[in-house]
C-alpha cells in the first residue's frame, strides 16, 4: 500500500507486538487498491459520510479484540470508551490527527476530496490505532512503534507508513504567522503554535548556543535563524 498519512516518529517501541484476531477478515479483504492519479473530486458531503462510514467499520471490527476491560464496564471499573467521534479540516498539508484523550479523529478535507481511496482506505485506519493504541497502552507505546504498527497490519489489514506522500501542488494552505524571537547570538521566527506554548512558560532553545529564546521586536538588519530546540517530548 501508498499514500498513508502523516506525522513524525517518536521512535520505535521494544518487542514485538501481537494482536489476537478472533473471525477476523483476512487482510486481503480489507485492503484498496488505490489510483496512481487523484480521483475526480466529490461533493464533500459525501466524503464526510464515507469517511463516517469508514470509521465506524473500522470501529466494529476492533471492537470484539478489546475486550470488556479496555472498553469499559462496571466490572472493570473503568469508563465506557465511546465510539470516536470524526471532525474534518482544511487549510493543512497533514492527512489527520488523533486527540486521544478526547476520542476524536480529525481528517483533511481536502486530501479527502483528492484521495479518496487512499484517505478511506489508510489514514481513518492510522487515525483511529492511534487512538486504540493509547487507550491499550497508554503513553509508553511509542507513536509509531511495533504496537501501533502490529495493530495496522493485523487488525485493519494496513501497511502501517508514518507520512504520506500525496501531491500537494495547487492546494492552498494557510500559511502560520511567524513570531520573532531572541537567544543570544541572532533571531528566530517561531511558529503560532510553538509562540503560544512559550507564553505558557515551554522553554525553547537555540540549536547554535543554547541560549533560551525570548520574545523580541522585529529589528531590521539582524541575522534570523527557523532552528529552535523543542522542550523533550514536544508534541509535534
Amino acid at each position: 500500500m501508498v499514500n498513508p498519512p502523516r506525522s513524525n516518529d517518536r521512535g520505535q517501541a521494544r518487542g514485538r507486538a501481537s494482536y489476537p484476531a478472533p473471525g477476523a477478515p483476512a487482510p486481503e479483504q480489507l485492503l484498496l487498491t488505490l489510483p496512481a492519479q487523484p480521483a475526480p473530486e466529490l461533493p464533500a458531503q459525501d466524503m464526510r459520510a464515507a469517511a463516517q462510514a469508514r470509521l465506524q467499520a473500522l470501529w466494529e471490527l476492533a471492537r470484539p479484540r478489546l475486550g470488556s476491560r479496555h472498553l469499559g464496564d462496571r466490572q472493570s471499573g473503568r469508563r465506557q470508551l465511546p465510539p470516536p467521534t470524526l471532525e474534518f479540516y482544511r487549510g493543512r498539508t497533514d492527512a489527520g490527527r488523533a486527540h486521544q484523550r478526547e476520542q476524536r479523529i480529525e481528517i483533511n478535507l481536502d486530501l479527502l476530496e483528492r484521495y479518496p481511496d487512499a484517505m478511506l482506505g489508510e489514514t481513518i485506519a492510522h487515525e483511529l490505532a492511534h487512538l486504540l493504541v493509547f487507550r491499550l497502552f497508554g503513553r509508553r507505546a511509542r507513536a509509531h512503534g511495533t504496537e501501533w504498527q502490529a495493530m495496522m497490519r493485523e487488525w485493519f489489514g494496513v501497511e502501517p507508513q508514518r507520512t504520506h506522500n500525496f501531491d500537494l501542488q495547487g492546494l492552498q494552505v494557510r500559511r502560520q504567522q511567524r513570531h520573532l524571537y531572541h537567544c543570544g547570538c541572532r533571531e528566530h521566527r517561531m511558529s503560532t503554535v510553538r509562540h503560544r506554548r512559550a507564553l505558557r512558560g515551554v522553554d525553547y532553545r537555540c540549536v547554535a548556543c543554547q541560549g533560551r529564546l525570548r520574545p523580541l521586536a522585529p529589528q531590521a538588519g539582524a541575522p534570523t535563524c527557523a532552528d529552535a530546540l523543542p522542550p523533550q517530548n514536544e508534541p509535534r
